[in-house]
């Protein structure tokens, strides 16, 4: 048997002996003082010592009750020594335990005051410099923005001097460097910069002056698409380039176009102005007698006798139709022409490239094709069916129409090969159509006219089949065109 064992089994044995020991003087102590009856009441939860002295002197044993009472502590310091006697080992290693505990308490007191101030010591350290950089950050914010408003102030100041001097009725006025200027004014004026009386004035000012650049700036583009202009035209769109509204410009431009053309052709195929330019036609030739009115309550279309100066009158305004259409696509065609070759003097991007990387449609010319051939359409369809004798007209004499159509296509397209919009173009990520180089809008003008009166003229068609000669001038290009398979 090893030693380690033995002192193994000695210490269980001197345990259970100290168990043993500790349970008889338990029992002895359980023993040794038990409460009396009387003493129950003191240790009742809710006991009022004036009322039990109340009740001692009402029955007047108080000798007897001091008595009983000393009785009971004799007992009870009895009882006391003996169980510290009896423990005196175990409270003795306690009370040595609890100095020790009092001296490490102490210890950590101490441990703990010396990381408060070291905690005081390193909060002074960070708090300070923390705030003062906060009050430095926010000195220099409120720093920069006095300094960016006064930067503002003193720049909306020396733009608005020199826009005052250029527009203040100078003869060589520069539109486009006008422009530049209000629209750098307009970026300047949009923070807040209410309550600046130095300020209030020149954007007052600068809305006014706005308003007659854009004046002068419609009215240089509508003289440049009228006459041809191109450095009308030019200075025009770099205007409004300038100012940030081309885009917007462009569409109300666009529509002037568009309406103007559906207006003139509307008048130019009303069956009343016809009748009447063909009545004055008549007169020319024959003085005497009365021509037919075109009033209300009268039919509105030719006499009989004058049939002929009406269809020839009528294909008269048809021509001058279509060559309100050569002529819109034209001005079309120069100012896409315009927007390709004028470039931004910063990006040195053309306006066309600016236009399609904001989002619009840089085809200005298939977006006017479509909706001019449209309006076209449409105002043929109405005026044949509001008369009769026009669709009479149309549908006999429909080789020569879609001549007429088709001629107007080809001097658009060999114009178009002239312009060469495309073909300035040198970003390739801008794709713009140019329905002057597809075979098939020819295709598509044919369809468009045939769309509404195909029905009511087959069999026009094919009696007038036989009776083209092939020594037609257009019969041989146009008949591909003009006969249904």
């Amino acid at each position: 048997m090893s030693p380690n064992t033995t002192v193994k089994e000695n210490d269980k044995v001197v345990e259970g002996e100290n168990k043993e020991k500790d349970e008889e003087s338990g029992v002895e102590e359980a023993a040794g003082w038990e409460p009396q009856e009387y003493m129950v009441p003191y240790m009742a939860t809710e006991f009022n010592v004036e009322k039990h002295a109340t009740q001692i002197l009402q029955q007047g044993n108080i000798s007897e009750e001091m008595q009983r009472l000393g009785h009971s502590l004799t007992e009870l310091d009895c009882t006391i020594q003996t169980h510290v006697s009896a423990h005196y080992n175990d409270l003795l290693s306690r009370a040595v335990s609890n100095s020790q505990l009092e001296k490490s308490l102490a210890v950590m007191a101490t441990h703990i005051e010396s990381l408060e101030l070291s905690s005081d010591r390193l909060r002074a350290r960070v708090v300070d410099p923390y705030t003062k950089i906060s009050q430095g950050t926010q000195s220099l914010h409120r720093l920069q923005q006095t300094a960016d408003i006064l930067r503002r102030v003193v720049r909306i100041l020396q733009l608005s001097k020199r826009l005052s001097a250029q527009l203040g009725g100078s003869a060589d006025l520069d539109l486009a460097k006008a422009a530049s200027g209000l629209a750098e004014l307009g970026e300047l004026v949009e923070g807040d910069l209410s309550g600046l009386e130095v300020v209030e004035g020149e954007v007052r000012r600068m809305y006014s002056w706005r308003s007659e650049v854009e004046r002068q700036g419609e009215s240089l583009l509508q003289r440049g698409m009228e006459s041809g202009n191109q450095s009308q035209l030019g200075t025009g769109l770099q205007v409004f380039y300038n100012l940030g509204i081309l885009p917007e410009t462009l569409n109300k431009l666009l529509d002037s176009v568009h309406s103007k053309f559906k207006a003139q052709s509307t008048d130019l195929l009303d069956i009343r102005k016809v009748t009447a330019q063909a009545e004055e036609a008549g007169k020319g030739s024959s003085r005497t007698g009365k021509t037919a009115g075109y009033g209300p309550g009268k039919a509105t279309g030719p006499a009989p006798s004058n049939k002929a100066a009406f269809r020839a009158t009528l294909w008269t305004n048809l021509d001058q139709v279509l060559d309100l259409l050569h002529s819109s696509m034209s001005r079309v065609l120069q100012l896409q022409k315009l927007l390709a070759k004028k470039q931004d003097p910063n990006t040195h991007l053309p306006y066309i490239s600016a236009l399609a990387l904001d989002g619009h449609d840089a085809s200005l010319v298939d977006q006017s094709w479509c909706k001019l051939t449209k309006i076209l359409k449409d105002v043929l369809v109405d005026s044949s069916a509001k008369s009769n004798f026009i669709k009479q007209a149309l549908e006999g004499e429909y080789p020569k129409l879609l001549r007429l159509f088709l001629d107007t296509w080809s001097k658009l397209k060999l114009m178009a090969v002239q312009v060469n919009t495309t073909g300035l173009i040198m970003d390739e990520s801008v794709k713009i159509k140019d329905p002057f180089q597809i075979q098939e809008m020819c295709s598509n003008l044919r369809l468009s006219l045939e769309q509404e009166i195909v029905q009511s003229i087959r069999s026009n068609i094919k009696g007038q089949k036989k009776m083209l000669s092939p020594k037609v001038p257009y019969s041989t290009e146009t008949l591909p065109f003009l006969f249904l398979n």
